[in-house]
């Protein structure tokens, strides 16, 4: 199964898109604040093939996501390249929901670049989970 996160400027929060190996949607979870109105115009919108998720991205001006399986805090090590203060770190990545979990991971890269292009060190994966580093979309970031 693969897991797919929409994000857009048009609304706070996010959807979350489950599709089966053949692409067909498996299920959604929508996590916006969007009102009755955008609420229905979402329903018929739907997309229940997984290729038809880039005409509603479009759409909404959105961004997708694919959500990695392994959300362990061994996944966020593997891809954070600074490796000190491991001990404070992991009770610090346990407490953080599923959902800040999956931002802790698929920013850390952005993040990362992000850093290198203005010629600064990545902050240590502690104070990245501690700050919240992971709340600012980096790849939005100039």
């Amino acid at each position: 199964m693969k897991k797919i996160v929409l994000t857009s400027p048009k609304f706070s929060g996010s959807i979350t898109f489950g599709y089966s190996d053949t692409g067909q949607l498996l299920f959604y979870h929508n996590q916006t604040d969007l009102d009755h109105a955008k609420n229905e115009w979402l329903l018929p919108n739907l997309p229940i093939i997984e290729i038809h998720l880039l005409s509603l991205k479009a759409k909404l001006q959105g961004t997708l996501t694919e959500v990695p399986e392994d959300t362990s805090f061994e996944a966020f090590w593997e891809v954070y390249n600074r490796k000190i203060n491991r001990k404070r770190s992991e009770p610090l990545y346990e407490k953080l929901s599923a959902g800040d979990r999956l931002l802790a991971i698929t920013r850390a890269k952005p993040y990362q670049k992000f850093r290198a292009g203005k010629g600064q060190e990545i902050a240590d994966p502690e104070k990245y989970l501690r700050d919240r580093f992971f709340d600012t979309n980096w790849s939005t970031m100039k």
